[in-house]
């Protein structure tokens, strides 16, 4: 079967698949870390009073943004809870909402999920706090290209991805691209959420009021668009051979996550052969 359909209590978020193939998804409201199971069900794996943005580091820890607790907690690759990784405020900045997050060798980067004044900060190895941008209008998933040194955000009420490139301080903030609007207008139709960077040149794209996955080619500026199987679409992880989509039918649910055989699928297989 090249599509598996899991039905689930409450909207799903975080999708992350760890070295061992195993699919671990959030579910905010529920409070719960799931594990799936065979493609088929889920299980409890860890308990967070809101879990949203979830991401595996390199050691195999899971670090989870707690959105409504306002900060980032850590989980061992056995569900254990490690403590809080990161509460408070940056530069003066309080921050209340963490989103989504991203980790590599360069160290943390997370975003603060608030209207018109919404945060990108970031975490360094050495233990160092900044704000890398500030008056976002709701920033949400975020990636960070290592090719280009630069960050993808989705700013939601802007219905754009915007990029923050490092390595420049003057005017490092720019859109990268505009997303389709939803023909009523409304803008809770739109609000681009979770993103995904799959072999450094497409950008997988979440669409949650539109009921789609995008992926943006960086190297043609192209934009293809899919229908996700889910209403309201909150993100996406995308690896050679799997695609996993979270959202659901409505908040607080009922949830879903859709998990596709990319070897299976054909409109899903790799898209950079195109």
């Amino acid at each position: 079967m090249s599509s598996h359909l899991i039905e689930t209590s409450y909207y799903t978020e975080g999708p992350v698949i760890d070295q061992q193939g195993v699919i671990f998804v959030t579910n905010l409201l529920g409070q719960q870390v799931l594990r799936v199971e065979d493609c088929q069900s889920t299980m409890e794996w860890a308990a967070c009073s809101s879990p949203n943005g979830q991401f595996i580091a390199s050691n195999g820890d899971h670090y989870i943004c707690n959105s409504l607790k306002g900060s980032i907690e850590r989980y061992d690759a056995r569900g254990v809870y490690l403590g809080t990784f990161f509460e408070g405020s940056v530069d003066g900045y309080p921050v209340s909402c963490p989103n989504d997050l991203w980790i590599g060798e360069e160290g943390l980067f997370f975003t603060d999920s608030i209207r018109h004044t919404g945060a990108v900060v970031f975490i360094a190895s050495n233990g160092m706090v900044k704000l890398i941008a500030r008056d976002l209008d709701y920033p949400n998933g975020i990636v960070y290209d290592k090719k280009r040194n630069c960050l993808y955000v989705a700013e939601s009420y802007k219905n754009r991805i915007i990029k923050i490139n490092l390595s420049s301080t003057k005017q490092p903030i720019s859109c990268l691209v505009n997303l389709p609007a939803h023909p009523s207008g409304e803008m809770t139709k739109n609000l681009p959420d979770g993103l995904c960077l799959e072999d450094e040149d497409m950008l997988w794209i979440a669409h949650y009021g539109m009921g789609k996955v995008h992926c943006y080619d960086l190297k043609r500026e192209a934009l293809h668009s899919y229908e996700s199987g889910i209403t309201l679409t909150s993100n996406i992880f995308v690896n050679q051979d799997t695609i996993v989509i979270t959202g659901g039918e409505g908040e607080p649910g009922p949830g879903r996550i859709r998990i596709i055989d990319r070897k299976k699928h054909a409109e899903f297989k790799k898209l950079s052969s195109l």
